[in-house]
């Protein structure tokens, strides 16, 4: 027993990564299409004035930290006060937050996927200048993916996580995806009477794509004692709906009601 709808595939992760730092484009290291690991470089923005900057930083962050401990001693000694010491110790503390945030600068230069999966779209051309929230990429994270859709209410009761589901797209013709059903919406759509289903589809060789239209069969219980035969079997007349049943070398008619119809008539 099946329950049919049509729906859309997404990614399983959409987002767009944004430039964090401001200069120009130094290198684009992968576009549109390109499968890309998580953590791996997209980009890098030139940072030679924030390394400088770096430099300058650790070069005073050492300087506060040898005149702190020329303080301590001179606070022992009684030759400055425990006020002045203290105003070197937040001199350090102080040139230390500074190297840190220009090293985390540093690292914004170099841009890194967060997750595993494709490039769907290149914003920015190499020797492009971007600033803080300048779109870079959109990333699509593709295996698996998600199919969402609505449900009639009236299957509620008969849909459960976990249960497979058959998944077919107009691009691959008659080749069936598997696919399982994960999430149920808590409550119906009071438009169009509706429950909003999500599917998750193994995508390993990436052969489905983000946006496809697929239609999609929950298979909700499995019944082996079921009698099928081809819809066009079964004729309808004035109410009376029969089938034909070989006997010997005659054709009997059979008076039947019918079940659930077959995708597959």
């Amino acid at each position: 027993r099946v329950v049919s709808f049509v729906g859309t595939l997404f990614g399983d992760e959409e987002v767009t990564i944004s430039a964090q730092i401001d200069g120009a484009i130094q290198e684009i290291s992968a576009d549109l299409g390109d499968p890309v690991e998580k953590n791996q470089s997209l980009a890098r923005i030139e940072d030679a004035q924030l390394r400088a900057r770096l430099r300058e930083a650790e070069a005073h962050l050492a300087k506060a930290r040898a005149d702190e401990q020329r303080g301590r001693q001179l606070a022992t000694t009684k030759v400055i006060s425990e006020v002045e010491y203290e105003t070197m110790k937040t001199g350090v503390a102080v040139a230390e937050a500074q190297r840190d945030t220009l090293s985390v600068m540093v690292q914004y230069a170099d841009v890194r996927s967060p997750l595993k999966g494709s490039v769907a779209r290149r914003m920015v051309s190499s020797g492009e200048y971007v600033r803080p929230g300048t779109p870079l990429f959109a990333l699509v994270a593709d295996d698996p993916l998600k199919l969402r859709g609505d449900v009639p209410e009236r299957y509620a009761p008969e849909l459960k996580p976990g249960q497979d589901v058959r998944i077919r797209v107009d691009a691959f013709g008659g080749k069936e995806f598997p696919g399982r059903l994960s999430r149920i919406s808590p409550a119906s759509n009071r438009e169009n009477r509706s429950i909003a289903v999500e599917i998750l589809v193994a995508n390993g060789e990436r052969t489905l794509k983000p946006g496809f239209f697929a239609n999609a069969a929950i298979v909700t219980r499995t019944d082996d004692q079921a009698v099928m035969i081809p819809q066009e079997a079964v004729t309808t007349f004035a109410g009376v709906t029969k089938v034909f049943v070989i006997e010997g070398d005659k054709a009997r008619e059979r008076q039947v009601r019918p079940g659930t119809r077959a995708a597959d008539g």
